[in-house]
């Protein structure tokens, strides 16, 4: 695969629209507190201090702002990785499904969207790139090449 490789397909595996939150949304799942970074009737992400295993199954209780309403609704963690949060902090970010019919919380789940959340329609892209990204590095591992960061030139280098 070439570098930047715009021939490269991601295909939408989701059955329904995700929205990114764009304010501050908090979350509990089980003894874990974090915030939601986006949700859908599919499932929702959410970004945590403490580890969740995978397959995980609990209740996820999610206040809205605005009402302070609790959408509540049994979910299971599909996966969960260790990443840097906007400030810089390392911090889980965990995929949760919905494990229950969304429908007796449709109202409540509506209200939420309509409050906090904004169309997710950069994640393809964002997907295709990273998935770029470890293709790329799958290659240089092949070719023995190491990972060099680049280093900003205002960088002294000891």
């Amino acid at each position: 695969m070439a570098q930047g490789d715009s021939s490269l397909q991601v295909v939408d595996c989701r059955q329904t629209r995700r929205f990114k939150t764009r304010r501050l949304v908090d979350a509990t799942f089980g003894a874990c507190q974090g915030t939601v970074l986006d949700l859908g009737e599919g499932g929702f992400q959410i970004e945590h201090a403490g580890s969740i295993k995978i397959s995980t199954s609990g209740s996820i209780h999610i206040k809205n702002p605005d009402t302070n309403e609790v959408l509540s609704i049994g979910s299971t963690v599909v996966w969960s990785r260790l990443s840097s949060s906007a400030d810089g902090r390392m911090l889980y970010h965990t995929g949760l499904r919905i494990e229950e019919p969304i429908e007796p919380a449709a109202a409540v789940f509506g209200r939420l969207v309509r409050a906090c959340g904004t169309p997710d329609t950069d994640s393809l892209e964002r997907k295709r790139q990273a998935m770029i990204a470890r293709q790329q590095e799958r290659e240089r591992a092949a070719a023995g090449t190491p990972n060099l960061k680049t280093v900003p030139s205002s960088t002294p280098i000891e």
